[in-house]
Order: C-alpha cells, then structure tokens, then sequence
C-alpha cells in the first residue's frame, strides 16, 4: 500500500488529498511571498536600480534593432515627401550660391553663378579643347587676365600678369605655396609624403631642409661630382663618333648616360643602367613621362572626389609606375641603410640623405621619428631621381635641337671651349666664369625649352 492511501474510506482518502495539497500551497505561497520581499528590498538599493536600467536599456536597444527599418521607413513616408524633398534641395543650392556669392578674403572675379556643388565651374570650360589654358580661354575673356575659378572640390586662382605673378609667388607666397592634395596625389605618394606634391605642412618644411642640407653635402664635394660628369661625358662623345657622321637621333645616347650620372649621384658609384633595380626605376619613369594623356586624366579627375569609387584604368596605371618605383627605391634604400656608416663623408645623395635624417632627429624630439619614416624618405630619393633625370634629359636634348638650327652658334662656343680648356682635358666646374657662351647657352635653353612634358 503506497504512503498516505487509505483502503474502503474513499471520502477520508479524498479529504486527505485535499488537506495535503493546501498545505503544500501554502508553503510556496509562503516561499514566494518571501522571494517578493527580498526582491523589492533589492530593487529598492543603488545596485537594484541600476540593474533596472541595465534591462530597460538593454530592451530598448534590443526594441530599435529590431524595429529600426519599420521606424525610419514610417519616419520617411511621414514626413520626407517630394514636396520637403525639393524645399531642402533649393535651400541647400541657395545657401550654396550665396556662399559662393560672398566667399569672403579678397579673391578675384570669376564665374560664380555657375559653381555648381561637386563639378565646381565645370559647365563654364569648353570640353573640346585641347588644353587647360584653351579650356579656360572664354573665362579669361569675360574676367581678365586674373580669375579666381572651382574644379571639382578645389579653387583655383589664375594669375596671367607680371604683377600678380609677382604677387603670387613673392608677396603671399606662404599663401599659395601649398599643392593640392587630390586622391590620386597622396596615392601615390603613400600619403603626401614627399616634396613636389606635399603640402606646406611642417613634414614638408623638415623633409625640404634635409633634402637641401643633402645636396650642399653633396656638392661640396666637386672633385666626385667632376670624376662622374667626365666619364659619363667621353662615353657620350664616343657614342657620338661612333655613328661617323651619319645621321642618327641623340636623344637614345643621351638617355643612358643621363641615367648613368643620375644613379650615380642618388644611389652610388656601383649603380647604373646594367644595374636591374636602376633599370626597373629608369622603365616606371619612362612608362610615367611617356603616358602624357593618362597623367592629365589622372591629374583632372582628381580634383574630384567621387572619381575616386570609379576603376579609372589610366589613373591606375599611372599611380602603378610610382608605386612600383617606390618600392624599387624602398629595397635600395634598406640596403644601403645597413652598410651606412655615419663617420664617413658621404659619397652619394642616398647617404647624405641618411646623414641629414640622423643629424634632424639628434637635434629633436622623438616626436621626430613620424616625420622621417621611411615612406617621407623614399619619396624623397624618388623626386631626386625622377626629376633629375628628366628634366636633365630634356634640357640636353633641347640644347642639342637648338644648337643644330643655329650651327654659327656651335662654332662660338666651340672657339671659346679650345681658348679658356683646350682640347687636352675636360672642361671642369672652375671655368665656368671664363666661358660666358656656355653658360648663356645653358641660360637661353632652360628658357626656351619645354623641359616638362
């Protein structure tokens, strides 16, 4: 007989079930009754009310996760209609103009009605021209020879007389001494980091004084600069003779040996073009100056953003070639870190740039340290080489041109080559002041020339 059953007294059997079953209700009565107490007494303590907000908050946020979509769409069909759609679009293009209208400072006149937000003055170039000044030609017309004009995101002031020229780069020079930072720009300069397109920012001003603080060790050292000029220039001159006085196209010799004295000069003695890391830099820098149309889409779109969500194929293979060349010029340049030696006078612009990076961050802080990573560095030796050699190149190159239209000029200043040198020895730095042909030679070619593409 199980526990608690009674036999043949059905109605005491029930009555006991009965009387069992309270009693157990009142113990979990009981027992809940006391659970609420010390739960209120709980809630009612710092703790307990931060363990409400705790809920509450985490409720809401779980409320708006799930909700989120449902509200924001109520909230756009209660209130954003076309009607508000196009009273914010007015408003925003009205304050637009008026900012454009009254842009404050003092610049120029120019084509304020057609600043349009994101193409800036767009509308107001004509797109079939050729170039940037022809583009600009019918603004010149209406403003005059100075203009203030927007591309894109970017402003842009033109300056076409003596006296705002003079203006420009003398009297607020600080103003206008800045590049344009674009995208593609500090693409490919990992950042802004290096010297031709940096900003005037204080790692542009510390990595400008290094590069001239390199290049006055350098120089300083006239018998180095004189022993590779010479070799590079009787390897010329034999490549010259060689083609005995037939017909043949310079610049092809020319290239090579500017080359020669430019690895020279950057990297040291043992680089030139046989070298496979000058060669591959010497190929980007060929591939950049030879894509002329790719450079000027690169340089045009960036000067809007959006362009930048968009796979432009010239703009990225344009930034390629710098990229690449940069990390050419990275390995060297880790390579030459190691065998650097700071007690030695340096034979090469690389060492020098190295002894100026160690003598800037000696004299400051070690905030420093940012400012001459190694991104500023490399971008620095790669301005060095790229200008260097083209704009050696093309100087040579036009001298060459112009002295083969005038030939009566060839025959001066090959008359005054044999009195100040003679022809037993190479003309040297010294007999500059004595050869005042030459160096107006040089003078007239740099002026007439078209030394950057």
């Amino acid at each position: 007989m199980a526990e608690g059953e009674i036999l043949c007294f059905p109605a005491l059997q029930k009555s006991v079930n009965q009387f069992i079953e309270e009693q157990k209700n009142k113990q979990t009565l009981s027992k809940a009754r006391r659970n609420v107490g010390l739960l209120s007494e709980f809630l009612k303590s710092k703790q307990g009310s931060r363990k409400i907000e705790e809920i509450h908050s985490q409720e809401l946020n779980d409320f708006l996760t799930r909700n989120f979509t449902r509200i924001m769409l109520g909230f756009v069909v209660q209130y954003i209609t076309v009607g508000n759609a196009v009273i914010a679009l007015l408003s925003g293009l009205l304050l637009h103009f008026l900012y454009e209208l009254y842009p404050g400072g003092d610049m120029p006149p120019g084509p304020r009605l057609t600043n349009l937000p994101i193409i800036g003055n767009l509308l107001s170039f004509d797109l079939k021209a050729d170039d940037f000044p022809s583009a600009i030609s019918s603004i010149q017309k209406k403003y005059g020879r100075v203009f203030s004009l927007k591309l894109g995101s970017f402003k842009f002031v033109i300056a076409a007389t003596p006296e705002a020229v003079k203006e420009v780069l003398v009297t607020r020079s600080a103003d206008y001494s800045g590049r344009p930072q674009t995208y593609y720009f500090r693409k490919m300069t990992l950042g802004g980091k290096d010297i031709i397109f940096g900003d005037d920012n204080l790692p542009w001003k510390y990595h400008r004084r290094i590069f001239v603080s390199a290049i006055r060790q350098y120089v300083s050292n006239i018998p180095l600069i004189e022993e590779r000029l010479s070799k590079s220039t009787r390897k010329l001159l034999n490549l010259f003779e060689d083609e005995k006085g037939e017909a043949f196209d310079p610049v092809k010799f020319i290239t090579p040996c500017i080359a020669d004295i430019i690895s020279g000069i950057i990297f040291g003695k043992q680089f030139d073009t046989g070298d496979k890391n000058v060669g591959d830099l010497l190929a980007d820098v060929e591939s950049f100056a030879r894509s002329t149309e790719d450079v000027k889409a690169m340089v045009f779109l960036g000067f809007f953003p959006f362009s930048k969500y968009f796979p432009f194929k010239s703009c990225e293979k344009v930034v390629g070639y710098i990229l690449h060349g940069l990390e050419v010029i990275r390995k060297v340049f880790k390579e030459s870190e190691k065998m650097f030696d700071s007690t030695k006078t340096p034979e090469d612009l690389m060492e020098a740039l190295l002894h100026a990076r160690n003598e800037a961050l000696a004299k400051n802080s070690g905030d420093m340290a940012a400012i001459m990573s190694e991104d500023h560095l490399i971008n620095t030796i790669n301005d060095m080489f790229a200008a260097g050699y083209e704009t050696a190149t093309d100087t040579l190159s036009w001298a060459i041109g112009f002295l083969v239209q005038y030939p009566h000029y060839q025959r001066d200043i090959q008359a005054q080559l044999d009195e100040v040198v003679g022809r037993h020895r190479m003309p040297c730095l010294d007999d500059r002041l004595s050869l005042p042909l030459v160096q107006a030679t040089i003078m007239e070619t740099l002026r007439l020339g078209n030394i950057v593409p």
